[in-house]
């Protein structure tokens, strides 16, 4: 959060966010690190503290250094190479999102919040849920509210999410103006707010690279944009803990320990190859029908490694009959592509509820059915 470019090097850079393209899908994941998490913000130095004061810590050291120390902290802890940064400041937010010509938001939830920080003061702002057309202003408040009370909008987490959403409309923005696709004009916009940005040395060639990309997902009409927050709740409540700091009031950090990274960058890369997978996080049952208990145990045993950090549950024996495996969703048109997904890995293309099951269960999102594998004799019966 910026005010001025005179603000830049005394102040926390409290909103974090990671951006990975993958070329082969068009796909894109945000990873958003809360400004609670604990990191070594100094490499001098083994202190840890908030990741949202590296930037400034390292700029009061050396002027010029704290975006390059950030960016390294910010590597370490999810585990890939970044290749480009920016920080920008809330001029530039609210300019670039006019300049596009305002953003179409979706707002998932109501809310309002009383204390929304203006300066030295506070003003009221409210959202109503719906797709809303945003011009800058109202993006950047509903992008920095955080004090609500409403609907769980009043966490940096629920900030983080909104902050993704409105990143992904301005690149809808982007894509439905022709204007914006030309390197010469996005290099003319970017002059226009470069007082209120800093930057990663780049160059004509790496907007022309960019603006390929753009065209990419734009004439490929299939790319998705998939939201990650790396908070208490993600890998299934298994990566990050509020309990691992002592005495520094709210702070979150690894569960592994301070600065131990390893299981977060196993769930990063996991997110990167299955992104839909891993952002649809259904609850998944697995129940004994038919195959036995020990081998329907081992079996999810076997898929909760295939597919860590899922919401996956052995729930024991429901029939000792029932023949074959079945995955399917109790939700409508929901977690389709993790069903099929795993029906690939079950080897199975049973993905509706059978008839013998009559109610949802346990209540859980997906239900696996594991039945007595079918013999040869059996199959050629049924032929």
């Amino acid at each position: 959060d910026h005010r001025d470019l005179h603000s830049f090097p005394t102040r926390r850079s409290s909103d974090l966010i990671v951006g990975s393209y993958n070329h082969e899908t068009k796909d894109i994941v945000m990873i958003s690190v809360p400004r609670d998490f604990h990191a070594q913000i100094d490499p001098t130095k083994f202190w840890f503290n908030k990741i949202n004061a590296c930037y400034m810590v390292n700029e009061q050291k050396k002027k010029g250094s704290g975006l390059d120390v950030l960016e390294t902290v910010i590597e370490d802890v999810v585990g890939m190479e970044i290749q480009y940064h920016v920080m920008v400041d809330f001029k530039a937010f609210v300019d670039l999102i006019d300049a596009v010509g305002g953003v179409y938001v979706n707002v998932d939830n109501s809310f309002t919040d009383y204390m929304y920080s203006i300066g030295t003061g506070y003003q009221t702002v409210s959202f109503k849920a719906g797709p809303q057309l945003m011009d800058g202003d109202t993006a950047l408040k509903y992008s920095r509210s955080r004090h609500s009370m409403q609907n769980g909008e009043g966490s940096d987490y629920a900030r983080a999410r909104r902050q993704q959403k409105v990143i992904d409309a301005f690149k809808s923005a982007i894509l439905s103006s022709e204007t914006l696709l030309n390197p010469t004009k996005l290099m003319a916009l970017f002059s226009s707010v470069q007082d209120n940005v800093k930057a990663s040395e780049f160059n004509i060639e790496d907007i022309q690279a960019g603006i390929n990309i753009l065209k990419d997902i734009k004439d490929g009409q299939t790319s998705s944009t998939y939201s990650f927050v790396l908070d208490p709740t993600a890998g299934n409540y298994s990566l990050i803990s509020t309990d691992v700091v002592k005495n520094a009031g709210y702070a979150i950090a690894p569960k592994e320990g301070l600065g131990q990274y390893s299981n977060i960058n196993e769930y990063v890369q996991l997110i990167l190859k299955y992104p839909i997978l891993y952002s649809e996080n259904p609850s998944i049952n697995v129940y004994d029908t038919g195959l036995g208990y020990q081998d329907t145990y081992s079996k999810t045993k076997d898929l909760k490694e295939e597919y860590p950090y899922l919401n996956i549950r052995f729930m024991g024996t429901k029939y000792s009959d029932k023949e074959q495996t079945y995955i399917y969703s109790n939700e409508e048109e929901e977690f389709t592509t993790t069903v099929n997904i795993l029906s690939e890995y079950l080897k199975t293309k049973n993905i509706t509820k059978p008839e013998y099951i009559l109610n949802r269960l346990n209540g859980e999102d997906i239900t696996i059915l594991m039945g007595k594998e079918l013999t040869q004799d059996t199959i050629s019966e049924e032929n």
